[in-house]
């Protein structure tokens, strides 16, 4: 038997500016944020990367295609 406990979600206006903290409770140090070019040229990914920064995570952004 396998139980998994689904992490909460959470979504709305700042919540990207929240998840370095989030990441940083769960001991992460290294993250892949994979991207499509469309995003990408927004800036979203990177500004979420380097958000998680400031917590001592490694973010790489991946842009696919």
């Amino acid at each position: 038997m396998v139980t998994y406990g689904a992490p909460h979600l959470k979504f709305g206006s700042g919540a990207a500016d929240e998840i370095g903290y989030d990441l940083s409770l769960t001991r992460a140090r290294r993250i892949l944020v994979v991207t499509d070019p469309g995003l990408a040229e927004t800036g979203t990914p990177q500004r979420v990367a380097d958000q998680m920064a400031q917590f001592g995570i490694k973010a790489h952004v991946f842009r696919i295609f």
